[in-house]
């Protein structure tokens, strides 16, 4: 760290933004020639432990959202008009408020070797417009016909060995795509259920449905559905598709979860649905039987201790997935 720091104030690096932490926190360091040096982190834009207002802790400020706005000008100075700062011992730093900003606009990312797709949630009012950079493969192209957003490629470069491409694009309301890619996508996606957890879900209690979706570009829409014996969409108060989420939100994961709320005892029909930017959708299914009883041990002489060859409950592949999604469920701060 000493050595970051230091490299910092020999090549006059005027920003540093890092990844988030589970508060926000942010720290000027005026060096002896007088520049300054930014270093930004923010909480996770959906991180579950936002502090109150007024806060819990009195050491720490309301935190909101994980947003806030930095401006970097042509000259490379820094600007965050939104950030308090405090001096203490002839540094600059604070534990500052992120902005309100609702989550009303979204923007998922899908980045392959194929090409770069982006999904856009936009909950304003009214459709945004301005610059964005995306990184794409060499050669790729935006997919006119796969796109519905209004954009003007301004320029393509390649820099240290990747590709980036600059847009104007104007983002109407509703949800929308930009697709950059190589070449028309016809292939649809691969998905397969792995396990259910617990693997024999009782009536009326809620249980999860683990399993793996790949795409050639990436999955737009991911989903699971329910229909009962009579063939009947089954809904949870007003939702009737239940949206599957990773379990990781590292690069190159395609394992997924899915919450299913508690059902009555009986016969179902679970589907899982992935659609790609193309509109190509697979859709694997698995039949379910809720309150059923669990499979008989395997019977052994009174000398026996060797276990039934048919265990429930979590173990190798599904243990290892347990402890991914462990941080997960530890976030909301005690």
């Amino acid at each position: 760290m000493r050595t970051s720091s230091s490299n910092v104030v020999k090549y006059n690096i005027p920003l540093t933004l890092s990844g988030h932490i589970h508060h926000d926190m942010y720290w000027l360091y005026i060096d002896k020639e007088g520049h300054k040096h930014y270093f930004l982190t923010l909480t996770s834009t959906g991180a579950p432990d936002k502090e109150p207002n007024p806060p819990a802790n009195p050491r720490h400020s309301p935190t909101w959202y994980g947003s806030n706005l930095v401006v970097v000008t042509e000259n490379g100075s820094v600007e965050m008009p939104y950030t308090p700062v405090k001096i203490e011992n002839d540094k600059v730093r604070s534990d500052f408020i992120s902005v309100p900003v609702p989550q009303e606009f979204m923007i998922f990312k899908h980045e392959t070797s194929f090409g770069t797709a982006l999904k856009f949630i936009n909950e304003l009012n009214n459709s945004v417009s301005g610059p964005i950079v995306v990184p794409v493969p060499a050669n790729a192209k935006v997919d006119p016909s796969a796109t519905n957003v209004t954009y003007k490629v301004i320029a393509s470069r390649e820099i240290a060995g990747k590709y980036y491409m600059l847009l104007n694009v104007t983002v109407p309301k509703g949800v929308s795509q930009l697709v950059i890619d190589t070449g028309k996508d016809t292939e649809k996606p691969v998905v397969q259920i792995a396990y259910l957890q617990p693997s024999h879900p009782t009536p009326d209690s809620q249980f999860t449905v683990y399993f793996t979706a790949q795409d050639n570009l990436g999955i737009r829409n991911l989903y699971a559905v329910l229909y009962d014996s009579q063939g009947n969409l089954v809904k949870y108060g007003k939702v009737d598709r239940y949206p599957g989420e990773p379990v990781s939100g590292k690069p190159g994961n395609d394992f997924y979860i899915v919450e299913l709320p508690g059902l009555k005892a009986g016969k179902y029909k679970l589907e899982i649905v992935a659609e790609d930017f193309y509109g190509n959708k697979a859709v694997v299914t698995k039949e379910l039987t809720i309150g059923a009883s669990k499979p008989p041990a395997t019977s052994s002489t009174p000398t026996s201790t060797t276990s039934p060859s048919g265990k429930s409950g979590i173990c190798g592949p599904a243990f290892i997935v347990g402890l991914a999604v462990l941080p997960l469920l530890l976030r909301k701060r005690r």
